[in-house]
């Protein structure tokens, strides 16, 4: 799914992907920049990738698991000896360790990877990268509980500024968000309007200069009242430090030949920081 699915955006889910058994991206995946991590899934189907074996209804088994379905239920089982591993862990500190063990190594290079600002190798594909069983339990033996977390909002002054077929424009908020050095998840709410919302693009560049398209244009959406106060959640500045400027790119993807696309208007945008003072987990 990506970040026009509502539950995706929920701090406290867990954005996961599929990976082929070569560490390739199938056709069926989405992405978006609320992925956190990847599990083995299957490939498209004209790959020779394998399928997933596990138990079926009515005592049997099956070798042709696959998909996303496989990629949850493989996480889930994982999150399930964390927890077992240490019985103290909240969401957050599942989530501090899921990224820190991902393996991005046996995936795709040319999928969509970037550094974001203190180094940690992203991809809108495959989150952090894939699932490590192993090092998470290795890690979550030992772990200190992550602090307090700490949120910053600020919401922009109201704009009404029109946007052209294939123009786009960028709007900035300044934060001071006190003791929060260590960002976790950073969700922007916009307003947007459009005749057609799949002409909407949005980027968010941190202070430290990382790019996340929180939202990319949609060929088939074509729903008429664009992006009004919708959340959409970016774990792409995992460990960034959250004060300074931020700034949002609006950008239109109409297609000058399509008649009922119309320039978009941007009136605002909130956006609200989550992390904590500091890891104690060097």
């Amino acid at each position: 799914m990506d970040n026009s699915h509502s539950r995706i955006n929920l701090p406290f889910v867990i954005g996961l992907n599929s990976a082929g058994e070569s560490g390739a991206l199938p056709k069926y995946t989405e992405n978006c920049t609320s992925i956190l991590a990847s599990a083995y899934g299957s490939g498209d189907g004209y790959q020779k990738d394998r399928r997933m074996t596990t138990t079926q209804g009515g005592g049997g088994c099956t070798d042709r698991f696959t998909g996303t379905s496989s990629s949850s239920a493989i996480s889930g089982g994982v999150a399930t000896l964390l927890l077992n591993a240490n019985k103290r862990l909240t969401w957050r500190d599942v989530q501090h360790i899921l990224i820190r063990s991902a393996d991005p190594s046996l995936l795709e290079t040319h999928a969509d990877w970037n550094q974001n600002g203190v180094g940690r190798w992203y991809s809108r594909s495959f989150g952090y990268g894939l699932i490590d069983a192993g090092k998470m339990v290795t890690i979550a033996r030992n772990w200190s509980l992550v602090g307090n977390q700490i949120s910053c909002i600020v919401q922009s002054s109201e704009q009404h500024v029109r946007i052209p077929r294939g123009g786009q424009h960028s709007h900035a908020i300044r934060m001071h968000c006190g003791n929060m050095r260590f960002l976790e998840h950073v969700i922007v709410v916009p307003s947007v309007h459009a005749t057609r919302r799949g002409d909407i693009d949005l980027t968010l560049k941190s202070p430290m200069g990382t790019m996340s398209k929180i939202l990319r244009g949609r060929k088939y959406d074509y729903y008429f009242r664009g992006v009004d106060d919708f959340p959409l959640k970016s774990v792409e500045f995992w460990g960034e430090d959250s004060n300074g400027t931020w700034e949002l790119i609006v950008s239109s993807n109409a297609d000058p030949h399509v008649g009922f696309s119309s320039p978009l208007t941007f009136r605002s945008w909130k956006l609200e920081l989550f992390g904590t003072a500091n890891l104690r987990n060097s």
